[in-house]
């Protein structure tokens, strides 16, 4: 048995991010670390719209992919209105735009898997009475 498919998965290859200098809360922890916060932004968690989501997550939220264009790398600014990243002491900073340069990328899959052997594995599971099967119609 022959199965073949395509994994299509979206690499971000740079972030750059500027805060809203603006946002009181903001301001004030740029004041308080005279100007300069450090981070690493592949590590952060994103507060938006009430959801807190991981970077990757809220970024494959925030960038629309087309699948006719893969390899092509692009760039998208994303404005959020209220988004936050969230600092590991609890510290929220407001976004004002995150640049991304990113690509699709799309890779061929194939599995071949020898269909006698196959069978006689799932029928030793289930004779065993190790693994549960359920009939779905």
């Amino acid at each position: 048995m022959d199965i073949s498919g395509e994994i299509y998965q979206k690499q971000y290859l740079h972030l750059a991010v500027a805060f809203d200098a603006r946002d009181p809360e903001t301001k004030e922890i740029f004041e308080a670390n005279e100007m300069e916060v450090s981070f690493n932004v592949y590590d952060s968690t994103i507060e938006d719209g009430g959801e807190v989501l991981f970077i990757g997550d809220w970024l494959d939220k925030n960038i629309i992919d087309n699948l006719i264009e893969c390899n092509v790398k692009k760039e998208d600014v994303i404005e959020p209105t209220e988004a936050r990243v969230i600092f590991p002491f609890g510290e929220k900073l407001k976004l004002r735009n995150v640049k991304v340069l990113w690509e699709l990328t799309k890779q061929d899959l194939f599995v071949s898997v020898d269909a006698k052997d196959f069978v006689h594995a799932v029928l030793e599971d289930f004779s065993s009475g190790k693994v549960e099967y359920t009939l779905s119609k």
